[in-house]
């Protein structure tokens, strides 16, 4: 089964044109959203290991840590994300909202 990626922002080393912009996403999740995703995203499984550090997009002077690749078995992003999530609120499809929102109130 192909994995839905998730945040691979096409501004990105690893995005591509097709895929949503990052200058877009900007601060367009949701405030009451932020807790519940980031959550969900620090607790994916680990798929693979990239051999670099990550930056930040917006200031290239900060460096965000190691990249690797996450999954939940349905979605595949990379270990930057909740960084993007918690200090620009990139905003995430809403199929991939919804579902974490449906696991959390079921937890």
């Amino acid at each position: 089964m192909n994995k839905k990626k998730l945040g691979y922002f096409k501004e990105l080393p690893y995005g591509t044109e097709g895929n949503p912009s990052i200058e877009e996403a900007k601060g367009k999740l949701a405030k009451k959203d932020i807790t519940r995703v980031l959550e969900y995203l620090r607790n994916g499984e680990l798929e693979a290991v990239a051999p670099e550090l990550a930056k930040d997009y917006f200031d290239d002077s900060k460096i965000i840590g190691p990249l690797s690749q996450l999954t939940d078995g349905t979605w595949i992003w990379m270990s930057d994300l909740p960084y993007y999530v918690e200090n620009y609120r990139v905003e995430l499809p809403e199929d991939f909202i919804e579902s974490v929102t449906v696991l959390a109130d079921h937890e």
